[in-house]
């Protein structure tokens, strides 16, 4: 991992309206890290991955992403694979798995350039990496949650991004394809040192493949290696409930509640 900073937050506060969403974040992240982010519902876990989208601007504070700041991080975009919890795409809306895989490419040249061979080519190739090639002209509606979400992460792989977002992709599919998600990730963060920002509601799949944790609720509660962060102290703390914690071959598991 080289040491160049592709996000740099300092002193970020974000608001809706009145109301304070985030603040006081301070936060760099360097290209090839593997960021899982936790912390109660509200807390501000999904704000975060906007405001690193150019969706949202500080109320105060300072962002940087790829060495931008201001305006020329929405011109960024195509860079960033975003993977949101659900897909939102109306189940009744005729389209084809491999339009929305090829929606990567348009996020890449824009809508106004026609895909190519080559276009196809890759988009083709993200869906077998997926496990979805034998539904390419399978209606996106008529697929599980768990299929839509690998569709998504096909699109992304299109997109050929240099950094992930992800904001709890396993939620509401089956542990199962769960599973195969992460793995999926995890594997595509291994062999192309994509820099992966992992919003978590399940942190126990996840631990034994980041490099740091954030702890977030509304300001940064705790952040730095699994190892360090990840304790029954720290979780009772910042879900405000008990946790008891199991290791299990060199790794720990959390049951919380």
């Amino acid at each position: 991992m080289d040491n160049q900073k592709i996000i740099e937050l300092s002193n970020i506060t974000v608001k809706y309206g009145e109301k304070v969403a985030i603040s006081n974040i301070n936060l760099d992240i360097e290209q090839g890290e593997f960021i899982g982010v936790i912390g109660p519902n509200g807390s501000g876990k999904t704000t975060l991955l906007k405001l690193i989208l150019g969706l949202l601007k500080p109320a105060s504070g300072r962002i940087k992403i790829f060495g931008k700041q201001g305006r020329l991080i929405g011109r960024l975009r195509s860079k960033i694979g975003y993977i949101p919890q659900n897909p939102e795409i109306d189940r009744y809306f005729p389209i084809k798995v491999i339009d929305v895989a090829m929606m990567g490419r348009y996020a890449k040249y824009g809508f106004f350039r026609n895909p190519g061979k080559e276009d196809k080519k890759i988009v083709i190739e993200s869906l077998e990496k997926v496990g979805m090639k034998d539904y390419i002209f399978t209606p996106f509606g008529q697929l599980s949650s768990g299929q839509q979400q690998r569709v998504s992460v096909a699109r992304v792989l299109a997109q050929q991004p240099e950094m992930f977002l992800l904001d709890e992709p396993t939620a509401n599919i089956d542990m199962g394809t769960q599973d195969v998600i992460i793995n999926l990730i995890t594997e595509i963060h291994k062999t192309q040192n994509i820099t992966t920002f992992y919003v978590a509601h399940e942190i126990n799949l996840l631990t034994q493949y980041l490099d740091r944790i954030i702890c977030l609720n509304q300001s940064i509660f705790k952040v730095g290696p699994p190892k360090e962060v990840l304790n029954e102290e720290v979780l009772r703390d910042l879900y405000k409930v008990n946790v008891t914690m199991f290791p299990h071959k060199g790794h720990y598991f959390f049951l919380v509640g």
